[in-house]
C-alpha cells in the first residue's frame, strides 16, 4: 500500500512540474511576444 502511495505522489509531482513549466513558458511567451 505504501508503494502505491509513493507512486501516486510521484505522478502528482510530475504533473505539477509539467503544469508549472507550461505556465512559465506561457507567461514568458506573453512577455516576450
Amino acid at each position: 500500500m505504501k508503494t502505491f502511495y509513493i507512486r501516486s505522489l510521484h505522478w502528482l509531482a510530475m504533473l505539477g512540474f509539467l503544469l508549472l513549466g507550461a505556465a512559465v513558458s506561457a507567461s514568458l511567451g506573453a512577455l516576450l511576444g
